[in-house]
């Protein structure tokens, strides 16, 4: 069950098809990878291995269409009011919807 609603939470916030940054990350994926595996807590890691492409290694403003306008529902979509703010991140998404 726990996975399933990680599942259906990562299609809400439109992290199962992130869009990565055009700017190239300060950071290599090797070291990524150590950071993670080295320098993150056990639940830092528990939680992004909990979802298909991770979860803290996405910005806002990288995250994919979510689930309802992949599949045509838009007037389902969370954010069809306008782009999420991410006041943490000091980011705002661009909107998934049409």
């Amino acid at each position: 069950m726990t996975t399933w609603l990680r599942l259906v939470g990562a299609s809400i916030m439109g992290i199962l098809d992130p869009v990565p940054s055009i700017t190239a990350s300060p950071m290599s994926e090797e070291d990524g990878a150590w950071v993670r595996a080295n320098a993150w807590t056990k639940g830092l890691r528990r939680i992004e291995d909990a979802y298909p492409h991770g979860f803290h290694r996405w910005c806002s403003c990288e995250r994919g269409t979510c689930h309802p306008c992949g599949s045509g529902h838009h007037d389902q979509c969370v954010s069809a009011t306008g782009p999420r703010f991410d006041k943490e991140a000091d980011t705002a998404a661009r909107s998934s919807s049409p």
